[in-house]
């Protein structure tokens, strides 16, 4: 005996909404995230100066002039790492160069007029250094004044000590030469060495550099995500926070209601359920402005404008004129 089962004629369940994605979780193409890192811009253009001098002058094309190059480079880039980070916080440190000859001559004098070991003049020149950074911060906690004014009165503290004690020391503007004491020889492999690699003299001062930019990249990133997390938490006990930021990543990761303003007038003023990351990065990046230019550059072959935003998707939240 056959059963037929009759086909049910009553409407099918309904399909479950697909899962939308948060804003806060999507994923963007791996070219848009690296041209999104603020270090893509200093890349770019320090890959077109090498570009330029590469065609222009010959001898750069040779790998020992890349060496001093480089050297050059560290030297500049060692100091200007912590003078980065200050800027980043929004401060500024104007007794760092000072500072360095301070830690010299301390270092240098020490060891030659006690005549200890070069490494224990190199330990005291590390605490002096940052005895004179915590003094400027303390200060500039304690009164409230600007890093700049503090930092400068330290400069210039700074430059009168290091000529004064100098003379009065080695009766010279120059401390005696250090480099037949014990110790010297060390510290000049850890500190001012070079070694071969293929056939080029390569200084040690660019792998400390390479070393710091690392350590300070890692700090950067690390320092961003507290600041997330405190804003976080303060809204969840239901404090209100004004974030103000160039990341617009950072402020949807956190942020209720966004506020762009250029050139003093309110481009932008919108709910987060009112518009979406791409919306806030593109009114970040101009705005309709962008959307003018894609018509302006529509008009030049070979540019590619189909990434840029209509004119539409710019309007989101955005405040009508009277």
């Amino acid at each position: 005996m056959t059963q037929t089962m009759a086909p049910a004629t009553g409407s099918p369940s309904p399909v479950p909404p697909a899962h939308q994605k948060d804003g806060r979780t999507a994923q963007r193409a791996l070219t848009l995230r690296m041209l999104a890192r603020p270090e893509m811009g200093v890349f770019l253009g320090a890959a077109a100066v090498y570009v330029f001098f590469l065609i222009s002058a010959p001898p750069v094309r040779e790998a020992s002039s890349m060496a001093n190059v480089l050297y050059g480079s560290s030297t500049i880039g060692i100091m200007a790492l912590p003078v980065a980070l200050l800027m980043i916080g929004g401060e500024f440190d104007l007794s760092a160069g000072v500072a360095v000859i301070t830690s010299a001559l301390t270092a240098s004098m020490l060891s030659y007029q006690l005549t200890m070991n070069v490494w224990v003049g190199v330990i005291a020149a590390l605490v002096v250094s940052l005895a004179i950074g915590f003094l400027n911060g303390w200060l500039v906690v304690k009164t409230g004044l600007p890093s700049f004014l503090i930092t400068l009165g330290s400069f210039l503290i700074l430059q009168g000590v290091n000529l004064a004690v100098t003379k009065l020391v080695t009766a010279n503007v120059a401390t005696d030469d250090i480099s037949t004491m014990d110790g010297f020889d060390q510290a000049k492999k850890v500190f001012a060495s070079s070694f071969d690699i293929g056939g080029v003299q390569v200084k040690i001062t660019i792998f400390w550099w390479l070393l710091f930019a690392a350590i300070a990249t890692s700090v950067r990133v690390k320092q961003s995500g507290v600041v997330l997390k405190y804003v976080a938490a303060a809204r969840e006990r239901g404090l209100g926070v004004i974030f103000i930021t160039h990341n617009p990543h950072h402020a949807y990761m956190v942020g209720d209601h966004f506020s762009v303003l250029r050139l003093g007038t309110l481009e932008l003023s919108a709910e987060r359920s009112e518009i979406t990351l791409e919306e806030l990065t593109n009114h970040m990046a101009g705005g309709t402005e962008l959307a003018a230019l894609k018509h302006e550059l529509a008009q030049v072959r070979g540019v590619d404008v189909e990434e840029l935003p209509e004119e539409d998707a710019l309007q989101v939240g955005a405040p009508q004129a009277n």
